[in-house]
């Protein structure tokens, strides 16, 4: 099998910063598909400010067969592609050009099974992959420009969330496990970066936010835990009913904002939602405010703090509540 990446020109100057308030956003676009035996699909990523200032564009072209690379980027504005199937990563500068290429294991094999999870802080990356050998977990720890600055073991196996935030010094991994009873476990255990344990909690994510004031939001397509990272334990928990399924969540001004739908269904290679609900809940968990969005159907729900203002981008519309 053979890859290719190709860099596209730069177009704009780069401001620095990722939190809960994103810099940075990546779009990615297929912009060829060749469904055969030794045709290649072609993805683009544009790499822009919030403001859509584009910064650059990558080109990845790759077997038609295997699945999509996750572009992830770093505080000053260079990326790294990750490909799961090759396990492979990419670094790229602030300028669109690629710099270093790794393998995340000599003599690593390609594997459609295997799944790579990835979060970036600040300048910092970190990966975890499941051991070869073991029913356990690698985290790998990388610098902006592609230096393996740790590398550590972990007893958990099926991770299905990561976060981490370089001035707490804490990983968070999400992991789901079956236990003796063939019941399932859903677990967050916290790390620090020499993957010594600090905390484990009966919680559970794909996505989370460090705030500035020392909360760690974690949320799945079912569920809402808010964290204290000063005691590690559980300020309160939000689980939706079954036919309802998060969209998207923010924190802005202590108050967390989340929205979510009823179950989609399934067009033309698109999940379709009809009439998201948001909800606003204060610190502690009590319900403030409720809002509804008549707005049918969509594919794709966004909220997040501009200016510490609510933003909520449907099919990349902006969509005003009053």
């Amino acid at each position: 099998m053979k890859d290719t990446l190709l860099t596209v020109l730069l177009i704009s100057t780069i401001m620095i910063g990722q939190s809960i308030n994103q810099k940075y956003t990546v779009e990615k676009n297929i912009i060829k598909t060749e469904n055969t035996v030794g045709g290649f699909n072609t993805v683009e990523y544009s790499v822009s400010l919030n403001d859509n200032n584009q910064l650059y564009k990558i080109v990845d072209k790759v077997d038609y067969d295997i699945p999509f690379s996750k572009l992830e980027v770093f505080e000053n504005g260079s990326s790294v592609l990750i490909n799961s199937f090759y396990g492979k990563i990419i670094f790229i500068n602030e300028y669109g050009k690629e710099i270093k290429t790794i393998k995340i294991l000599k003599n690593i094999e390609v594997e459609y099974e295997r799944n790579i999870l990835s979060v970036v802080d600040n300048n910092i990356l970190i990966i975890a992959f499941p051991s070869q050998n073991k029913n356990n977990s690698i985290i790998q720890i990388y610098n902006k420009i592609g230096v393996l600055e740790n590398e550590f073991e972990i007893s958990l196996e099926n991770i299905n969330g990561i976060a981490f935030s370089e001035s707490l010094n804490q990983i968070f991994i999400s992991n789901i496990r079956w236990n003796e009873f063939n019941e399932m476990e859903k677990k967050v255990t916290i790390f620090n970066n020499t993957g010594k344990i600090k905390k484990s909690l009966n919680a559970n994510f794909e996505k989370a936010y460090f705030t500035i004031d020392n909360k760690f939001i974690a949320s799945s397509n079912k569920s809402i835990n808010v964290i204290d990272t000063n005691n590690w334990e559980i300020i309160f928990k939000t689980d939706l009913k079954n036919n309802y399924i998060l969209l998207d969540v923010t924190y802005i001004n202590k108050n967390i904002i989340y929205a979510f739908a009823n179950t989609p269904t399934l067009v033309k290679a698109k999940w379709l939602y009809e009439n998201a609900t948001i909800i606003i809940i204060d610190e502690l968990g009590k319900v403030k405010e409720t809002k509804y969005i008549n707005k049918s159907p969509f594919n794709k729900f966004v909220l997040s703090n501009y200016n510490n203002k609510l933003n909520i981008n449907i099919d990349n519309t902006i969509v005003n509540l009053n």
